[in-house]
């Protein structure tokens, strides 16, 4: 079974090392993921539990490209700190797609919850 609450935790874990690092805590530099695939809890479920439920298959892609999006904005943050350019890491950080990204991947994780 899915453990969708370890995967909201998870996602507002990400997103307060992401804030730390565009504040200026380099240290959370290397404990941010930046990929959801290596050992995306929800990738791993797709291929084990949901191959069984296939009227979920629908439901599961669209929680992964939410994720996906969400992932795509937050390296890019990660990137542009990285290449010491902060200011427009932090613009994208507070900007409106960033917080979008989040919010529509975290109430697909709510749908698929159920």
């Amino acid at each position: 079974m899915l453990d969708t609450y370890f995967l909201f935790q998870n996602h507002l874990e990400q997103k307060e090392l992401i804030q730390a690092l565009v504040q200026g805590n380099t240290s959370a530099k290397e404990k941010i993921q930046t990929s959801c695939y290596a050992d995306c809890v929800l990738a791993k479920w797709l291929h084990t539990d949901a191959e069984r439920n296939r009227d979920a298959l629908h439901q599961i892609d669209s929680v992964c490209n939410h994720c996906e999006r969400f992932q795509e904005l937050a390296n890019e943050i990660v990137l542009l700190s990285h290449k010491g350019q902060a200011d427009l890491a932090v613009v994208l950080h507070k900007g409106q797609l960033y917080a979008e990204a989040s919010t529509r991947f975290l109430a697909k994780l709510v749908e698929l919850h159920g």
